[in-house]
């Protein structure tokens, strides 16, 4: 399910299980959403893209507890965020 809010573009996904891919699709799905979103000369820092996935399956490790896991484009030694309006 894809919901506008003024700036914003939220894609709901929902996943009932895990197997090889899953991530990759759910991304390139978001990712499409996201460039058919936009219109040419349009201001890209006023928009802000979320995909929010509810997953029937523990995500990567059994023992984390957490119920939200945020994930945003970075650089893995520095943790400088490339895309401020870009989140998972």
């Amino acid at each position: 399910m894809i919901v506008q809010i003024e700036n914003k573009l939220i894609n709901l996904e929902m996943n009932k299980k895990y197997y090889d891919g899953l991530y990759e699709k759910n991304e390139a799905y978001m990712r499409r959403i996201g460039s058919e979103s936009l219109k040419i000369g349009e201001d890209y820092e006023e928009k802000m893209w979320i995909q929010i996935n509810f997953d029937n399956f523990f995500p990567f490790d059994e023992e984390d507890d957490r119920v939200i896991i945020e994930f945003k484009l970075m650089d893995t030694k520095c943790h400088i965020v490339e895309v401020e309006n870009y989140v998972k």
